[in-house]
């Protein structure tokens, strides 16, 4: 398990806020209000080291940068193809265990299912029409 120094903790306190999925950027401006002095680095290697201790989650983006959760049950995520939302989407539990009962995935070292659903959110529907 990782120490959890101070920089660590708001980083963490940062990712659980619920429904957010920030991208560094925002992660390292959201920690200057706290800590004016913390470094982008320390955010990158404090985000890395929450990622090993699998604490945190990384969400490859479509369209755009990377965004990061505190590593909550098994969940999808919704991308918005336009804007680059990121929402949590709740899947049940037998769905998850019948993909990984997947005759291929049985024959692998598979350590996580990562489902990404992409489509249009509310807001880009609006603008589109």
């Amino acid at each position: 398990m990782v120490r959890m120094t101070e920089q660590r903790k708001l980083i963490y306190e940062i990712l659980s806020k619920e429904a957010w999925h920030p991208t560094v950027d925002d992660i390292f401006l959201e920690a200057k209000k706290s800590l004016p002095r913390i470094s982008q680095a320390t955010v990158y290697r404090n985000i890395e080291a929450l990622i090993q201790d699998k604490l945190a989650t990384k969400i490859i983006g479509v369209n755009g940068p990377a965004r990061f959760e505190k590593t909550k049950e098994p969940h999808a995520h919704f991308e918005c193809r336009m804007c680059g939302a990121v929402k949590d989407v709740f899947i049940d539990t037998e769905c998850i265990n019948s993909i990984m009962d997947d005759k291929v995935l049985k024959q692998c070292a598979t350590e996580t299912v990562v489902v990404k659903l992409l489509g249009l959110c509310q807001s880009c529907q609006k603008d589109k029409r």
